[in-house]
């Protein structure tokens, strides 16, 4: 889901919707939003997640949280280093955390009203401790959680590296991600980009050379719409591999 297949969004949504239906059931009287975390230009899984699962609701309105902070990777070693965040320890994951001002969004919609946020995993706490200070700025009515895994804080601490082998558990390899890639129906999502440039250039280039012409074009269009990696960063990776 976190790569953005459809099949695997359709699925976590029908399974979370009896679960958010009984959280509006407390409340019936009561205005209900969904928003997930914040998105910069291309979605997180757990952004599809937040909208599938609006769709299937009555009741609950979306609001999404826009990431304004525009810093970028500039160098593979750069990204190497904090390129992802489910590989980071607690400590770092808090020092590479955004501040409160660099998420944007609409606080009258948030003010006096109940939130479910919703998200795919929890391991350390720290994001959901950073979104908590974010939405509290909009003063709403509750903050209630809604996610697929939600790892103990003090397990997901002491074993952070969870997350990123979750994430990397459906793939052994370039060779099953490229199988994926070109059976799936998916959106690209920051974290496919993200797997795609954390991976070596021979994978890398095993990978584009599998897919479709239309599919690679636009995983590469991805990669430099997405905001994260600097113009000159994305060319030199990509000349490693064409």
């Amino acid at each position: 889901m976190k790569l953005g297949e459809s099949a695997a969004v359709d699925h976590y949504a029908l399974a979370l919707a009896p679960l958010a239906d009984r959280m509006i059931a407390t409340d019936r009287a009561g205005d209900w939003v969904l928003t997930s975390p914040p998105i910069r230009k291309l979605p997180s899984g757990a952004n599809l997640l937040c909208g599938r699962l609006q769709a299937i609701l009555h009741g609950a309105r979306l609001e999404p949280l826009q990431l304004t902070d525009r810093t970028q990777f500039r160098s593979a070693s750069a990204f190497e280093a904090h390129g992802d965040y489910a590989r980071l320890d607690y400590g770092a994951r808090r020092g590479a955390q955004y501040a409160v001002s660099d998420v944007a969004f609409d606080r009258s919609a948030l003010a006096g009203r109940n939130v479910i946020f919703v998200n795919d995993i929890n391991v350390t706490g720290s994001q959901l401790r950073w979104i908590e200070e974010v939405l509290e700025t909009a003063k709403p009515r509750a903050i209630h959680w809604l996610m697929i895994v939600n790892t103990e804080s003090r397990i997901g601490r002491r074993f952070p590296q969870l997350e990123d082998e979750i994430n990397r558990s459906r793939f052994s390899g370039p060779v099953e991600l490229a199988s994926f890639l070109n059976g799936a129906r998916f959106r690209a999502t920051t974290k496919l980009v993200a797997r795609l440039l954390g991976i070596g250039a021979e994978s890398l280039r095993h990978i584009l050379a599998a897919l479709d012409p239309a599919k690679r074009c636009g995983l590469v269009r991805a990669m430099f719409e997405d905001g994260l990696y600097s113009e000159e960063f994305l060319r030199e990776k990509l000349a490693a591999v064409v």
